[in-house]
């Protein structure tokens, strides 16, 4: 039960991390200059409490299977794990703090320093939290691409999510616009991520009997298939957003929908598992 429940937990955090951080990426590159709603802060205030609750709980059912022994206790607080897993709650409060300050003012401000540094110490301690964090040969370049790879993941998925509930909504800004900003987004996202995938893939699977002989590389190839399908859907919302006409009030249902599907395919495509 212990270990369906931290899978669970581990799955909620990565989500409010995507959230989060897709969320101040979105606002820093599409809606620059232009002022975002307070929808968006409030998404990005959500997403980073659900990753310090889920975080916390998992310290806590690890706690809990070493039934409270103050020895065991001890050495847990000396872990790499733990420390990482703290250094991810606290990033992830200056992001709930910030996020939560930002919205009931008119600008940013002196904010972003602060909110571009939690969102990079957030995904350096959740990458140190990885498979990657455990290998003892090439470990830096794995936790770079692991980093590179949740960055990128949470700037196309949480900025897929921001998207819906703000470009293809009526805005007072013009849908056109902000579409065509995250439609530059998500190319860079998404080929940031195939190149840390493939970087990650050729770190963990090191040969074709790899790929087809064990469940990572059953995994990878899974998540390729589901990637190339995605990808399709994204060829599609591109070109769909280079039609538009750009004094249009409110964006084509038609491609409200494309992109929901994106974003629900999007999430267990890019996810990555978790030690």
């Amino acid at each position: 039960m212990a270990a369906f429940l931290d899978v669970i937990l581990r799955g909620l955090a990565l989500a409010g991390q995507a959230v989060a951080i897709g969320g101040v990426l979105f606002v820093l590159l599409v809606y620059r200059g232009l002022g975002a709603p307070k929808r968006v802060w409030t998404l990005v205030a959500a997403g980073a409490a659900v990753v310090v609750t889920a975080q916390a709980l998992a310290l806590l059912i690890v706690t809990v299977e070493l039934d409270g022994h103050a020895s065991v206790l001890g050495a847990l607080a000396g872990t790499q794990y733990f420390h990482a897993t703290v250094a991810r709650m606290l990033a992830a409060a200056v992001i709930l703090i910030g996020a939560l300050s930002v919205r009931r003012a008119p600008r940013v401000g002196t904010w972003w320093p602060i909110l571009l540094g939690a969102v990079g110490a957030l995904v350096v301690s959740a990458a140190w939290t990885s498979h990657a964090a455990a290998r003892l040969e090439g470990r830096g370049l794995l936790l770079l691409l692991d980093a590179l790879h949740q960055l990128a993941a949470a700037a196309w998925i949480g900025g897929l999510l921001h998207l819906i509930v703000t470009a293809l909504r009526r805005d007072p800004v013009a849908p056109a616009v902000l579409l065509r900003r995250f439609s530059v987004l998500a190319i860079v996202a998404v080929g940031t991520l195939l190149a840390a995938g493939i970087g990650l893939t050729l770190g963990y699977v090191d040969s074709l009997r790899g790929m087809v002989g064990t469940a990572y590389g059953l995994m990878v190839m899974t998540k390729a298939v589901m990637l190339g399908l995605l990808l399709v859907f994204g060829a599609v919302n591109f070109f769909v957003v280079r039609r538009l006409p750009p004094d249009d009030a409110a964006a084509p249902v038609r491609l409200r929908r494309y992109v929901e599907v994106e974003l629900a395919s999007a999430s267990p495509c890019c996810s990555r598992q978790r030690r």
